[in-house]
């Protein structure tokens, strides 16, 4: 590794901002004008209704582009948005991830979620562009996450659709089957079924808790239940009262002897979204189930958790150390200060926990919080500050509030790096945080195209022994690769990057590992 650097001083630049989705050309003939003669533009007045609609990616797709008063209208954040697991009209989406470096702002993480959300539209057609990009987008269409995507949001089509394309379905069918049940999707669970694949307990399990209480009676004819605590608990969570109550007496004579499983059922009532939560607990408590601080695990992770807390605490439920944890993952600052507020001490281990989810997540109330009941967060904040971060506002209020030179260093800014953000690196460079080799290796890892064109434009130094590429190579991430080698990022010694991605597992005749090969000679 090289030697610790500073950095030279950054030029002016203007403000960064997070990657966007850039300006679409104008808008094709046929939707410039309105479909008839006689059909006027729509104006405002007349899309009111459909201002209070969902989001909806024509709207900002192709409707806000209409003209200027349309623009006006449709101004809110949720007509500005696009969300990719809606249908996104297909002109639009070839627009924007059809062409080639059109993912360069995305990292790797980003990209291989891209597939995932497509699926869960249930757009074949854009699905195929995907497929026609690159080999590592290729490569996450054919996988088990794609799949369970696409039976979890009922997509039947696309469920028939990516074996065709070669992506295996075995030994995948349960997880898929248990994403059909849970969503209530009848057709998909029936196609698997026609698919000679037996029911098991996790679909049961996936329908009671997706609250569909006939296919879960169906099933339950039609298998036999090994763990019926885990169906009462998903019961608990996803039916009403009469169902739990009526699948509670038929596992009656089946329950074990212990109470192991009491937890879980009372927890997953209290954390149940049904709006008769209340009479489920009350219910399992009539039937023996002991008030314990699980229960308000779960009820801190649901909506409304505040309310819930103090509902429980008055009928006696217990808090602890990692009821605050979980509040704080959630990010739920109310129940969070509840639960202080009620004598809580989070121990080392739940104080870790929420440092950590506050920085990775980007949640700098949450430390202030923290910060402000007098915990000390240096001990806390500074590993996850190393491991990766890439929110600035955590990191800006961390830099004033535990000061520059406990928070900025070579791991801080490796830790950046490794996020992607060119925002955050951009904004520690400015402030003269120091940089070496490991953090171009750490944005390899990343795999966004346009950080590491940022950091090879601004100086930033590159490990000689190969590692950026070893980084790229284990995820099969050949985009990175090209661009590494664009950039000029040194391959190392004769066959040392193929030598590390052999040790991180890759497999022989892996395109990455060819491209090695031929580049930089073989690793033997």
């Amino acid at each position: 590794m090289e030697a610790v650097a500073e950095p030279p001083a950054p030029p002016p630049s203007p403000q960064l901002q997070g990657p966007a989705i850039p300006a679409s050309p104008p808008l094709s003939p046929q939707l410039q004008r309105p479909p008839s003669a006689s059909a006027p533009l729509p104006v405002p007045q007349q899309q009111e209704a459909a201002a209070s609609a969902p989001p909806d990616p024509p709207v900002a797709c192709i409707l806000r582009l209409v003209n200027k008063a349309t623009a006006a209208q449709f101004s809110r954040l949720q007509d500005r948005t696009i969300r990719l697991s809606l249908p996104v009209p297909h002109p639009e989406f070839v627009r924007r991830w059809g062409s080639l470096g059109a993912m360069r702002s995305l990292t790797r993480e980003q990209r291989s979620k891209l597939p995932y959300l497509t699926a869960r539209s249930g757009s074949i057609a854009n699905l195929e562009v995907l497929r026609a990009g690159s080999d590592s987008i290729t490569r996450c269409l054919m996988s088990l996450e794609v799949f369970e995507a696409a039976a979890g949001a009922g997509r039947l089509d696309v469920c028939r659709w990516l074996p065709q394309q070669g992506c295996p379905n075995f030994p995948w069918q349960h997880i898929m089957q248990a994403a059909a049940a849970r969503g209530g999707h009848q057709a998909v669970w029936e196609w698997l079924e026609a698919d000679g694949y037996p029911w098991c307990e996790n679909t049961i399990c996936a329908a009671a808790r997706g609250g569909h209480v006939r296919p879960t009676n169906s099933l339950l004819g039609l298998s036999r239940m090994a763990s019926w605590g885990g169906l009462l608990a998903a019961a608990a969570e996803g039916c009403d009262l009469a169902a739990l109550q009526g699948l509670h007496h038929r596992a009656a004579m089946w329950l074990p002897h212990n109470s192991s499983y009491r937890d879980n059922v009372l927890a997953s009532a209290a954390g149940s979204p049904k709006p008769d939560w209340r009479s489920k607990v009350e219910w399992l408590e009539g039937q023996g189930y002991p008030r314990t601080a699980a229960v308000c695990q779960d009820a801190v992770m649901q909506p409304g958790a505040l309310a819930r807390l103090e509902w429980l605490r008055q009928r006696g439920y217990p808090l602890s150390s990692l009821v605050a944890a979980c509040a704080a993952w959630d990010g739920n600052l109310d129940a969070l200060r509840f639960v202080l507020d009620e004598g809580v001490v989070l121990e080392l281990v739940d104080l870790n926990t929420a440092v950590d989810t506050a920085v990775q997540q980007g949640h700098p109330a949450l430390l202030q919080v923290l910060h402000a009941r007098g915990y000390d967060l240096s001990s806390s904040c500074l590993p996850s500050v190393t491991r990766r971060i890439g929110h600035l506002p955590v990191v800006a209020w961390l830099v004033e509030t535990l000061g520059a030179a406990a928070v900025l260093s070579v791991h801080t800014f490796a830790a950046a790096a490794r996020s992607g953000s060119v925002q955050v690196v951009a904004w520690l460079l400015e402030r003269g945080c120091l940089w070496d080799g490991s953090a171009f290796t750490a944005a390899a890892a990343a795999g966004c195209e346009e950080q590491l064109e940022w950091l090879a434009a601004h100086g930033c130094p590159m490990e000689e022994d190969g590692s950026p590429f070893a980084e790229a190579a284990r995820y099969d991430d050949m985009p990175t690769m090209l661009c590494l080698h664009r950039l000029g990022c040194p391959l190392g010694p004769r066959g040392s990057a193929a030598a590390q991605t052999i040790g991180y597992g890759a497999k022989l005749d892996s395109p990455v590992l060819l491209w090695l090969a031929e580049w930089a000679g073989p690793a033997v």
